[in-house]
Order: C-alpha cells, then structure tokens, then sequence
C-alpha cells in the first residue's frame, strides 16, 4: 500500500535553494551555540571570582544602586 502513496518533490532548483537555506541555518545555529557555550564559560568564571572573594562585590552593589 504504502508504494503506491505519491509524494510531490520540488524542481532541482528549488531543492537546491532549500538545501542552501538549511545549510546557512545550521552554520548560524552553530556559531551560536559556540557563543553560547563561551558565554557559559565566562559565566562560570565569574562566578568562581565573586565565590572566592577574587572580585568584590560591594563595588557591583555601588554600580546597582546609582
């Protein structure tokens, strides 16, 4: 039964068109999950800082307030 299902396909241009619009995504959605990955990263370290007393807080607590 299921043979005998007819599926449309595009024309070749407008496959191409589309594997290049998936291709430029997913080159887009890596580069942002590199981002964000380095962001997690500095996150995670400024965190150690303010944890361990390497980066005092009362300055930023100063700077909120203004």
């Amino acid at each position: 039964n299921i043979l005998d299902v007819k599926v449309g396909l595009p024309d070749i241009r407008e496959q191409r068109r589309i594997s290049e619009k998936i291709s430029f995504l997913n080159e887009a959605l890596q580069k942002e999950s590199s981002n964000l990955e380095k962001l997690k990263k500095q996150k995670n370290a400024l965190m150690q800082d303010l944890l361990t007393g390497k980066v005092r807080v009362d300055a930023l607590v100063n700077i909120v307030k203004c």
